[in-house]
């Protein structure tokens, strides 16, 4: 393995972020810094509240710094700027980017935003900059279920609707399962795998569609063309 490990925990104590080794001991969570420590540091110097803690990604920022996870991201992509939130997907194994609409999304994956050109900036995390969350909604995404084809031919004329309403072609995030259907956040849609199309709704808080013209309609409203 060449790729460096690293996490990080806000200490309550003193109040700041701890970055190193994660550990934990009868129940109590600690992030150690590498190196020799000072005679008088004690246990709860490395002390980490359990939600803050984060890996670091292995991945840095326009300006270097390094992206861990539940970090915020302003990312611009040559036309337009948005907010992203850096999370661990257990199903897929990796790190995953989630638009902040407030939700977590499986609709974008992280490795593959930061393999093309974009220009990203870390501008803060969940746990100090809340208010760089925008409000929930009730829907994260709209599916389309029984027309993956779509996606991959173009029929009917698809990406030019998606095109339309002011959706980019995302990335396909494909594991080989046979199930296929088609996802759409507020700004991409995706072709991707799922198990069983209720529990995959119910998982990710989507609104499930059966054609195109039902699509576009659940799109509308979430992006809050339609009322």
């Amino acid at each position: 393995m060449n790729r460096e490990i690293e996490f990080r925990g806000y200490n309550p104590k003193n109040g700041k972020w701890l970055y190193g080794y994660y550990l934990v001991n009868r129940g109590k969570h600690y992030i150690v810094p590498a190196g020799i420590q000072p005679p008088s540091a004690t246990p709860e110097d490395f002390e980490a509240e359990p939600e803050s803690i984060g890996q670091y990604t292995g991945l840095k920022d326009r300006d270097g710094k390094r992206i861990y996870e539940d970090d915020i991201l302003r990312v611009y992509d040559g036309e337009r700027y948005f907010n992203i939130v850096v999370k661990w997907s257990e199903e897929a194994m990796a790190f995953m980017a989630c638009y902040c609409d407030g939700d977590q999304s499986p609709l974008s994956w992280f490795s593959n935003l930061l393999s093309r050109t974009y220009e990203i900036e870390v501008i803060g995390n969940i746990h100090d900059n809340p208010d760089l969350l925008l409000e929930k909604r009730q829907n994260k995404g709209v599916a389309l279920f029984g027309y993956p084809y779509l996606y991959q031919n173009g029929d009917l004329g698809f990406h030019e609707e998606m095109s339309k309403i002011g959706l980019n072609r995302g990335d396909a995030i494909l594991g080989g399962l046979p199930n296929k259907c088609i996802l759409a956040n507020k700004h991409e849609y995706f072709l991707v795998d799922y198990y069983k199309e209720e529990d995959f709704c119910e998982q990710y808080k989507l609104k499930a569609t059966y054609s195109v013209d039902d699509f576009i309609q659940g799109i509308k409203e979430l992006k809050g063309e339609i009322k």
